[in-house]
């Protein structure tokens, strides 16, 4: 294995640190906002139930009026916008606090490894 620059095998340990305190403040913030993601994910679930039953009973009219024409557009796009809103899953919220910790756990291996080959 070639050696690390020094200057960056110098700056692992503040890097690692910066990381851990950035990675603790993440986690309480990303576990609240997994729930509120995970109650509004419940909420549009139930929109979107709503909204194909307003689009399938219009859907059944032998003749749509003008006005009952632009409601079952404005239906389908609402029901896309929150397909949108549904695709986004509450676990997705703790990505970035899994990459913190990848980075980290890469770092520590890099640093070990550079220590044993320093000690050999």
């Amino acid at each position: 294995m070639p050696e690390l620059n020094p200057r960056f095998r110098q700056q692992i340990p503040d890097i690692l640190e910066r990381l851990a305190q950035t990675q603790l403040a993440t986690e309480r913030h990303l576990e609240q906002a997994q729930v509120a993601v995970g109650e509004m994910h419940d909420f549009v679930g139930f929109e979107i139930e709503k909204t194909t039953l307003a689009i399938e009973r219009l859907e059944w009219e032998p003749r749509l009026s003008p006005e009952q024409a632009a409601e079952l557009e404005e239906l389908v796009a609402y029901k896309e916008e929150l397909t949108h809103l549904a695709s986004l899953h509450p676990e997705a919220v703790m990505q970035s606090y899994t990459f913190i910790q990848s980075v980290r756990q890469a770092l520590i291996g890099l640093e070990s490894a550079e220590k044993m080959r320093a000690a050999a």
